[in-house]
């Protein structure tokens, strides 16, 4: 991991937008690099439940066995101490799983070694050494099929809003950083660091234990260096990077999506691409954060529209923190969100399906067949005007097609010309002196004087002044008394 790459493309994200803005454009993690590089599930119940931690103990000994003691200084007084056990209690207490143990044992050991691990690189905290309870809470049930990727992707976007507003000496980021810095070494060359090696992978005949996209940055080169050069180095990159640098799809084309060169990819990754697209709330307990494709659709091979006019949740979900509002009942308070993102989950397989039974247009509309798109020729003008069937606009009726940037049914690159910027600029006033070279040359008379007149004041301003010649002394007394 590169601190100080990850440092200045932190320095670049935007919490109005959840993506980073470079000179390039928007650009953002999306459900697709959740898939292609972690494999996590996107299908499931949103993580959403109550972080109450009263009797955390005692709750974690009833799932695991066993619970951190009490810590009590000299005085006899109890330490408040957060709600979790530290990596070294875990590691001393669950390392190995004993031999011939039955099957409530491996599913305790199972339990503890899936909580180390998410707490460590999907959810760490500034702590650093805790895991917190509420993530073993939320393995009670094994068999809870939880959508860890859209909350591993919630959080990550949490964690840079808060992250990118710190600019104190102790300020840090607790975000899956494998994810991101995998992420940048993909699309950019700023601090990339040099594949040395790779080692073949032995699934045991399981595809699923094939490894992800993420296994060709299995052995690569360390950083060194001074990190606070490297940093000013790194900012400057990005400065000055540009759309010829950047590598849009990583993944390979739309056409050779995920056909990796080195190894096979874990069948995971490929499985729920029909949910890349989603437009939808993203829950992780406290975190609400929205995916937003249409801002980054050049990451999908896709022409990239004026992006919607973005929508500020900062005031209303930001306010939810776990640090403030400890016992909360989550799904209570994010059961609008929680309702909206199996809506839009399920949508998408609706559409999925009638697609494959060519119900409808393609959810993803090639350049030709997006009105948002310029057609380069004649043929693309002719088909992106004979595919608008039931979305076109009325010109004659003069009616306008307000498009939500909420609304999931409209396809991705199908906003109408109308549609505000997300980027307000103020209209551009007529100027009475504005004038082109075909109007200046017709201009009139007047016009023409006045511009004389600039001129020769112009150059008479620009004249030397006329030396004085100071008159003779005594001249005319002489004169005059001769």
């Amino acid at each position: 991991m590169n601190p100080s790459a990850i440092t200045a493309l932190v320095d670049r994200w935007r919490p109005e937008t959840h993506s980073f803005h470079l000179r390039t454009g928007e650009m953002t993690v999306t459900l697709q690099d959740m898939s292609m590089i972690l494999a996590l599930p996107i299908e499931g119940k949103p993580l959403c439940i109550d972080t109450s931690c009263e009797d955390w103990r005692g709750k974690m000994f009833d799932l695991i066995g066993k619970a951190p003691d009490e810590i009590i200084n000299k005085r006899g007084e109890k330490l408040r101490v957060s709600a979790g056990a530290t990596f070294t209690w875990i590691s001393q207490n669950f390392k190995t799983c004993p031999e011939r143990a039955s099957r409530d044992v491996i599913k305790l050991y199972a339990r503890v070694y899936v909580w180390y691990v998410i707490t460590r690189t999907l959810f760490p905290d500034c702590s650093g050494n805790t895991a917190q309870w509420h993530w073993l809470k939320a393995l009670t049930k094994m068999e809870t099929k939880w959508s860890w990727g859209s909350a591993a992707l919630a959080f990550l976007y949490r964690q840079l809003d808060e992250a990118c507003c710190r600019i104190g000496k102790d300020a840090c980021i607790g975000d899956p950083l494998l994810l991101l810095s995998i992420w940048s070494w993909e699309r950019f060359p700023v601090g990339r660091p040099r594949v040395l090696d790779y080692k073949n992978y032995n699934d045991h005949g399981n595809p699923l234990r094939r490894p992800t996209w993420a296994y060709q940055w299995d052995i690569v080169s360390e950083f060194s260096g001074d990190p606070i050069a490297a940093y000013q180095t790194y900012t400057n990159e990005f400065d000055n990077l540009t759309p010829e640098q950047v590598e849009w799809e990583p993944y390979g084309p739309r056409s050779a999506l995920g056909n990796a060169s080195t190894f096979t990819l874990n069948p995971a990754c490929m499985a729920e691409a029909h949910l890349w697209y989603m437009h939808c709330p993203l829950v992780c307990m406290w975190a609400v954060e929205h995916h937003m494709p249409q801002r980054v659709m050049r990451q999908f091979g896709l022409l990239q529209p004026c992006p919607p006019e973005w929508k500020d949740t900062s005031i209303v979900l930001h306010g939810f923190d776990r640090r403030r509002t400890k016992k909360t009942d989550w799904h209570n308070i994010h059961k609008k969100h929680v309702k909206k993102f199996v809506m839009r989950r399920q949508g998408q397989k609706l559409r999925r399906l009638s697609n494959l039974l060519g119900c409808r247009d393609p959810e993803i509309m090639t350049p030709s067949q997006s009105r948002s798109a310029s057609p380069s020729d004649q043929d693309d003008a002719n088909n992106s005007n004979s595919t608008a069937r039931d979305e076109e606009v009325s010109d004659e009726a003069g009616s306008e097609h307000e498009v939500d940037e909420d609304d999931e049914d409209v396809p991705l690159g199908k906003y109408v010309k109308k549609k505000r910027s997300a980027y307000k600029l103020k209209p551009r006033k007529e100027r009475q002196d504005r004038y082109t070279p075909d109007a200046y040359a017709k201009a009139p008379a007047a016009r023409k004087a006045r511009k004389k007149a600039v001129i020769e004041s112009d150059e008479e301003e620009h004249m030397e002044p006329r030396q004085k010649i100071p008159p003779r002394r005594g001249g005319k007394t002489k004169r005059a008394r001769n």
